[in-house]
């Protein structure tokens, strides 16, 4: 989600807050904040994209596929295809 930075490789095998990773300020998080309420705001497909900004392509794909919100025309069918089939990453 991009809420929190790594601060020593640490974090890969043994996570532990303020020793090898941390909270962004809200200095840090203001950009993803504004970002996603001007999608929501003024986009005709801003559910989706704010999702996909703060989740990922594949969990915007799967949400909208499932009906909670459009699928904009962007998303290729084989996209859409590879992401009901559980290809993830690809």
């Amino acid at each position: 989600m991009g809420l929190a930075k790594c601060s020593s490789t640490g974090f890969l095998t043994r996570a532990k807050y303020g020793k090898n990773w941390g909270m962004k300020s809200l200095a840090e998080l203001k950009p993803l904040y504004d970002k996603i309420l001007e999608f929501l705001m003024h986009t005709e497909f801003g559910e989706f994209l704010a999702m996909k900004e703060f989740f990922g392509e594949d969990v915007a794909i799967r949400v909208a596929l499932k009906g909670e919100m459009k699928v904009p025309g962007f998303v290729t069918r084989a996209k859409r295809k590879a992401v009901e089939n559980g290809e993830y990453y690809k």
